[in-house]
């Protein structure tokens, strides 16, 4: 028997060991030795010298080290240039393993016939063997540690790699302890002591440590500051040691690593230092060259937590559209896309909260649900993300609560309460989102119980509001102050309803500890002051002493001083609000300048939030009760004999959405004169920033082509910052795009239009009507009383009876008796002229047929009506153009009018020969009606449009002001396959659009609606947006519309009358000319009228005279 392997087979595997090789060498070593171990022939040593040689070339094989290397078996070395391993699940390789660790184990087992030494490194590299084995279908953290603890019986103390398995040993026993959800911080800090040993310089510490903390930051029971805190101490050593070995495999794993670590601190530990370093970091891996898509996820939310602990926009802004190029650039399967989608949409919400546009909150909810539909198809298909999907459902249930127009307690309202309430239910409670979705729980249910006066839901949604403060100390801190704020004003609510004056005083006094603390969120230090302002306020409503009004008082002040750091917060208007009432009430009459001023500048700010919104209506939500507060303001105003004041009240409350469209016209001229050309060019080319997405689909087949459109590889879409942008730029010019006209200007509007005065009917308190403020056209003013009748106004329908009519009329003759009989005053010789505002649902009541003494309005006097005197200002501004100059008519676009053909003919032969026409299938016609076609002939930069624009069609009030239309002729449709539709809408909203493409003082035209219901808004009165108004806004410099359906034949008669009278006087005159004629039995018919029309309306039996012949048809503008 040979006691020694041959001596050039061990100078073989001594010298491949020692300088190493190529694969083709190793093969060879492995063969000699397989060679040796199978022919026998050597002695006890020798053999097992020879497989313990074999079973280690074979895990080299296995374990692939880098080339040019020597072939060590160092285990310091081995950490710091971490081999490639051969794949486990080929059968080749697990042979080769099998055999090693056979080989290995003959070794291990020699006894006295290895060298202790020799028997050590056999049982570090057969434990390699069995670890690699075992871990084949997955990690078995139990199968590992018991491993680990056999290698560490075999191998002595201090024999190299005795250390190395003591360190994976603690790494398993930690992940076990991470995994059951025991203690993790401490399992993490435990285990870093246990790698102490190692030292600094050693790459298996803090490769188990980056391990480790991963695992334990997205374990159970993980999620608490003071747990989160300690990783990331952890990770941070972790790094620190990595840092210096670029070369290392596990370099950029470990700087996302600690990275995200750090980002997770910063939301957890409120450390605006670790979100920089987090954002460092990420921005450091987004530059290698496989930057990826989790690396701008980090710095987007890094960027976030920036924005919540300092309030900078601009880190809010880089966050959003870090998250909109990642939506684009992650595949839709892969499991962090959902998480992106819902990221943007919560700080698309925060953007809305932070600035105000109504946009953002559509656009959130888009992609919320959007994340809704990817994250199911993921968990489908076995992806796991249950509380990820939770979230997602609880924070569209947040959106729909904080963002819905909730009239009734049904419906979509309890689908978010139980969205929000199973997220509650089944969250970790130390999930990061867990304490905002308890108090937006609360919220919601105080909501619906005030809704449908349930105060026993009310009670529920208080005590769970209480409950947040007593949570507060377990959440993130930037959390804690809305915590506390918001569990102070449950136990006011709870104290106030069981009457314990002691819980609502510790309620307070929480509310008063919130506002005063730092502020830790956007915007949350404005909202708890208002907020303790609105709880005193209401304790003072309920009986509460003069104390918490004074105090009430002085908290909404401090909330306002927040103001000049946040202008365009879009709780200013509530808070300027809350603050004028709350002083209206401590100085009553006898002090109104303070409440005054502060009720103006709530409007101011109202006026500002129109101006910001991307969509008409946008405009009409967030100008809800500025008008009542208009009138609110105005009454005081009168009570003080402050008249002028009064009407730049009035005027600020009044058709914000027409003014914002108006505005919008000049907007490019008062950039430029601010030194702000690039804006000016912006705001052309995009039309003003409005919405280009349709956020809210209707039906699968809508939202399928949202989701299409939404997301491209170049990032997702988002609504246009340009108008907050444009009115900052402005605001910090000193320039403003909307200010109201002064009594002056006004008074000159009405010189320009010929007429005498324009009249406010203003409603006050109980009254229908409790002011008639008028402004001459000298510039006086005066504030009459009007008529007493018999009860509120009447309703006036979309298709009146004539008794109902009647009554209307009557009603309305005795409240402007006061004026007519004033304006009698001012023109003795004539009939006065007057411009009627009427606000609220006055607005629907046609005063010209206002009835007395058997009269009308109309025969005793001229009356045009306006929005606004700030409307009427803009259209006298506009040069009238002769109306022959381009004149245009449209003819029964929709081929079901029997007599808006003939309407038309009679039109173009007696009064506009030159005309172009439009309609389907009509000799001569440029066109067959359609909106593009009607929108062609608006004013525009490009040209003047019609100088006089006859539409005879359909129309409808929608469910909206905005959706009201004009009914059109459709396009064709695209595919053969589909039904044409019967017609086109042409909405208001789209017609008020065309405002943004016009020249502000460009020539404007006539319009005239000869269709149903075109002056009529369905809502909103205030607002006065009907498609009339949109047309004048949109550049003509008068329009003719109508308040309810009318016949046609009728409205045939009125509408060549009015033409007829359009040769020899201004359009007011010719109308109120043709509806006198129809008052009149005796009305002469003119030569020019053709006579089938004529024979029509002589033998008719319809009573022309009867009000809902005539009185529909109204006149605005020039």
């Amino acid at each position: 028997m040979n006691d020694r392997i041959p001596q050039g087979d061990l100078l073989l595997a001594v010298r491949y060991l020692r300088d190493g090789g190529t694969p083709a060498e190793l093969d060879e070593v492995i063969a000699r030795y397989e060679a040796l171990t199978t022919a026998g022939g050597l002695g006890e040593e020798a053999t097992a010298a020879a497989h313990t040689i074999l079973g280690l070339m074979l895990m080299l094989r296995v374990v692939r080290l880098p080339e040019g290397g020597a072939a060590t078996l160092d285990m310091r070395t081995l950490f710091a240039f971490p081999p490639t391993i051969a794949d486990v699940s080929d059968p080749r390789t697990r042979a080769d393993l099998a055999r090693a660790r056979e080989g290995l184990a003959r070794g291990v087992n020699a006894g006295d016939a290895l060298p202790q030494h020799v028997r050590d490194m056999a049982a570090v590299a057969m434990t390699s063997a069995s670890l690699l084995e075992a871990t084949q279908a997955g990690p078995d953290i139990p199968a590992v540690s018991g491993l680990l603890e056999q290698a560490l019986d075999r191998v002595s103390p201090g024999a190299p790699g005795h250390q190395e398995l003591s360190a994976l040993l603690a790494w398993a026993r930690a992940s076990m302890r991470i995994t059951g959800g025991e203690g993790p911080a401490d399992a993490v800090e435990e285990a870093r002591e246990a790698l102490e040993p190692l030292g600094d310089d050693h790459m298996l510490g803090p490769m188990v440590l980056t391990d480790l903390v991963l695992s334990a930051t997205g374990g159970p029971g993980a999620a608490t500051p003071d747990g989160l805190a300690r990783m990331n101490d952890v990770m941070k050593s972790a790094w620190t040691r990595m840092e210096p070995f670029e070369h290392h495999p596990m370099w950029a794993l470990s700087l996302r690593r600690a990275a995200g670590a750090a980002l997770t601190a910063a939301a957890a530990c409120g450390d605006p230092s670790e979100a920089t370093e987090a954002l460092r970091m990420a921005e450091r891996a987004l530059d290698l060259p496989d930057g990826s898509a989790y690396d701008r996820f980090v710095a987007g939310m890094a960027r976030v937590t920036t924005a919540f602990g300092d309030g900078a926009q601009e880190s809010h802004d880089a966050a959003v559209a870090d998250f909109a190029r990642m939506a684009g650039e992650l595949l839709e399967e892969s499991e962090l896309s959902p998480v992106v989608l819902a990221m943007l949409a919560m700080t698309l919400s925060v953007d809305w909260m932070r600035r105000g546009g109504v946009e953002n909150t559509e656009a959130a909810g888009a992609y919320l649900l959007l994340a809704r539909e990817r994250m199911r198809d993921q968990l489908a298909s076995g992806a796991q993300g249950n509380h990820d999907l939770l979230v997602i459902h609880a924070l569209s249930g947040l959106l729909r609560v904080l963002h819905g127009d909730w009239s009734d307690t049904g419906g979509d309202l309890d689908t978010a309460l139980a969205d929000i309430a199973e997220a509650v239910e089944r969250l970790p409670r130390e999930h990061v989102m867990w304490p905002h979705l308890v108090m937006a729980l609360g919220f919601a249910r105080v909501m619906r119980g005030n809704l449908s006066s349930d105060m026993a839901e009310v009670r529920a949604g208080a005590e769970l509001l209480a409950q947040a403060a007593e949570d507060r100390d377990d959440a993130p801190p930037a959390a804690r102050g809305a915590m506390l704020g918001t569990g102070g004003l449950g136990r006011v609510l709870v104290g106030t309803m069981d009457g314990d004056d002691a819980q609502t005083e510790e309620g307070l006094r929480m509310l008063r500890a919130a506002a005063d603390g730092p502020r830790s969120v956007l915007g949350e230090r404005l909202h708890l002051r208002a907020g303790l302002g609105g709880a005193l306020l209401a304790l003072y409503g309920y009986g509460g002493g003069a104390h918490r009004l004074e105090e009430a008082v002085q908290a909404f002040t401090r909330a306002r001083e927040l103001l000049a750091e946040d202008p365009f917060s879009p709780a200013a208007g509530q808070l300027l609000t809350d603050l004028a009432r709350a002083l209206r009430l401590r100085d009553g009459r006898a002090g109104p300048g303070p409440a005054v001023e502060a009720g103006l500048a709530a409007l101011e700010a109202l006026e500002r939030d129109v101006l910001l919104q991307t969509e008409v209506r946008y405009g009409l939500i967030v100008a809800r009760g500025s008008a009542g507060l208009a009138r609110e303001v105005a009454s005081w105003c009168l009570e003080a004999d402050d008249p002028r004041r009064a009407v730049t009240a009035l005027e600020r409350g009044r058709g914000l959405v027409l003014n914002a469209a108006t505005a919008a016209a000049g907007v490019p001229e008062l950039l430029a004169a601010a030194g702000q050309e690039e804006l000016g060019r912006q705001w052309r080319h995009s039309e003003g920033g409005f919405q280009v997405v349709p956020w809210q689909p209707h039906g699968a087949r809508a939202q399928n082509e949202l989701f299409d459109r939404l997301v491209a590889s170049t990032g997702a879409q988002v609504p246009s910052d340009l108008r907050h942008r444009v009115l900052a730029a402005l605001d910090a010019a000193g320039r403003r795009p909307l200010p109201p006209p002064s009594v002056a200007e006004i008074a000159e509007a009405v010189r320009a239009a010929g007429m005498d005065a324009l009249a406010y009917l203003v409603p006050a308190g109980d009254a229908p009507v409790g002011h008639i403020l008028v402004v001459r056209d000298d510039g006086s003013l005066l504030d009459l009383v009007p008529g007493e009748t018999a009860g509120p106004a009447p309703e006036v329908g979309a298709s009146p009876h004539p008794d109902a009519l009647a009554r209307v009329c009557d009603w309305a003759g005795e409240v402007i008796a006061p004026l007519l009989r004033a304006a009698r005053a001012w023109a003795p010789d004539r009939p006065p002229r007057i411009v009627l505002v009427p606000m609220d649902s006055l607005g629907a009541i046609p005063w010209h047929a206002a009835r007395r003494d058997g009269r009308y309005a109309c025969q005793d006097a001229v009356i045009s009506f306006a929005a606004s005197g700030r409307q009427l200002a803009d259209a006298l501004r506009r040069p009238p153009r002769p109306y022959d100059a381009n004149p245009v008519l449209v003819a029964d676009p929709t081929l079901t009018l029997s007599l808006a053909r003939p309407e038309i003919a009679a039109l173009r032969a007696a009064f506009y020969t030159t005309a172009r026409l439009y309609g389907p299938d009509l000799p001569g016609a440029s066109g067959e009606g359609r909106p593009g076609e009607v929108l062609d002939h608006l004013p525009s930069r490009d040209g003047l449009g019609a100088s006089l624009l006859h539409l005879a069609c359909h129309a409808s009030t929608g469910a909206g002001p905005e959706s009201s239309h004009l009914k059109l002729a459709p396009a064709p449709p695209q595919d053969a396959g589909d039904d044409a539709p019967d017609h086109e809408p042409l909405p208001a909203s789209r017609v008020l659009r065309r405002a943004l493409g016009r020249p502000p003082d460009a020539p404007g035209g006539l319009v005239v609606l000869s269709a149903c219901e075109t002056d009529r808004t369905p809502g909103a009165y205030d607002e006065a947006l009907t498609l009339a108004t949109a047309f004048l806004a949109a550049g003509a410099a008068t329009v003719v519309g109508s308040r309810w359906e009318v016949g046609d034949l009728r409205s045939a008669g009125l509408m060549f009358m009015f033409h007829h009278h359009l040769a020899a006087a201004a359009p007011a005159d010719a109308l109120r000319a043709a509806q006198l004629w129809m008052l009149d039995p005796d009305r002469p018919y003119p030569d020019t009228m053709p006579p089938e029309l004529r024979e029509e309306l002589r033998h008719s039996s319809l009573d022309l005279a009867r009000p809902d012949a005539w009185a529909a048809f109204t006149h605005q503008g020039r």
